[in-house]
């Protein structure tokens, strides 16, 4: 059996072929080939959870954990630690374990980005990302990668790590511009990914007609991001309706009818645009994480 490290989880997985893999998982769980139940959650000690996510698509299967513990930068330490598993299905051999936060960033920022190409073609114009982590570096470098945008605006609580993240993605060639409120270009950008743990709307409602709006962060039932009266006069969707329906809170707190909420796979044309904003919600799926860690062992055999 392999393990990868971060640096070689990151290599193993580049956005292009990531997001096909991605698009390849979503024909097999439309053809009935996926297994893929509700992960689950146990309480830890200090406020934290172990979460469990099996997955299987009948060629393989792999099992990712991950433990969340927010307490954690107090000590020095980061917040979540996981490892992503890949077997092979049919004889429940231990092919190879990944990092499990850099294969989580890389593939979360991978879904929001079929999510727009499904729904608005490749990604162009002008690009706000609301948040300055691990997530908001990842969403940079994966829209950027399509080569289509003009530029990208970052907004957040200005802090040291935010500065130094622009200005390492700067020095990637990627050209990120701060702006201290995303109200001061929320009515110029096409599209808005947020990705924060935020209990409160991070934008105001002012967004361009026929804007994308994909919210990522608010991932907890209390948490929320976009503004509730853009959720409820706008177009929605989520990568799963299973995850989002518990865990969405710019949804629940919206009230939204699940009906015209529109999953992933079931997105077969581009939607034509009528005036309206759309809300894609990526909550995440194990599927997702058995796409990447496939992709990250087929690109590490000779």
């Amino acid at each position: 059996m392999h393990l990868f490290d971060a640096a070689d989880t990151h290599q193993l997985l580049p956005f292009g072929p990531l997001v096909r893999a991605l698009d390849a998982m979503l024909d097999k769980l439309r053809a009935g080939q996926t297994r893929a139940p509700v992960r689950t959650a146990i309480p830890l000690p200090n406020d934290g959870v172990l979460l469990i996510m099996p997955a299987t698509d009948g060629e393989f299967a792999s099992l990712k954990t991950a433990t969340v513990h927010m307490c954690n930068a107090s000590k020095g330490l980061p917040s979540i630690h996981g490892a992503v598993l890949l077997m092979n299905a049919g004889t429940g051999q231990h092919l190879a374990v990944f990092d499990g936060p850099t294969l989580t960033a890389k593939r979360t920022a991978a879904v929001s980005l079929l999510g727009a190409i499904k729904l608005k073609g490749q990604p162009q114009g002008q690009l706000l990302i609301v948040g300055a982590g691990v997530q908001a570096a990842s969403h940079a470098r994966a829209f950027w990668s399509e080569g289509k945008l003009e530029k990208i605006y970052m907004s957040a609580l200005k802090s040291e790590t935010a500065t130094r993240l622009v200005e390492q993605l700067k020095e990637e060639g990627i050209p990120v511009q701060w702006v201290n409120n995303p109200a001061e270009v929320i009515a110029d950008v096409q599209t808005i990914i947020t990705v924060t743990t935020s209990k409160t709307p991070v934008f105001p409602d002012a967004v361009q007609p026929n804007a994308l709006v994909i919210g990522v962060g608010a991932f907890q039932p209390d948490m929320v991001e976009i503004p509730t009266t853009l959720v409820q006069r706008s177009r929605l969707f989520a990568d799963t309706h299973a995850g989002a329906k518990e865990e969405a809170g710019d949804y629940l707190q919206a009230g939204v009818n699940w009906d015209a909420v529109t999953p992933l796979e079931a997105i077969q044309a581009m939607p034509y645009p009528d005036g309206r904003p759309m809300v894609f919600k990526s909550v995440g799926h194990s599927l997702w994480d058995l796409a990447a860690a496939e992709l990250a062992y087929t690109n590490q055999r000779p």
